[in-house]
């Protein structure tokens, strides 16, 4: 396996991974900032946070089911052989 596919193997996941931390943590902030001062951050800004949120937990999930499919096949691979 040469480097560029262990960049797509590794590093696409991870690159996910990370931006969804990020969007997590500027979620939990809008939050919290909202509770201690009110209108802080106005509510289409958390509403959109909380869509990205949302959108990267779908995007991760489709990922990690095709990952846990692909190492089930391949397990079935090799008991079969």
């Amino acid at each position: 396996m040469d480097w560029p596919a262990i960049v797509l193997f590794f590093g696409i996941p991870l690159l996910l991974l990370v931006l969804y931390a990020v969007c997590i943590f500027r979620y939990v902030r809008a939050k919290r900032a909202n509770r201690l001062v009110i209108g802080a951050y106005s509510d289409v800004e958390v509403r959109k946070r909380r869509n990205a949120v949302v959108v990267l937990s779908v995007v991760i999930g489709v990922m990690l089911a095709a990952v846990v499919g692909f190492v089930l096949l391949l397990y079935m691979a090799i008991a079969f052989m």
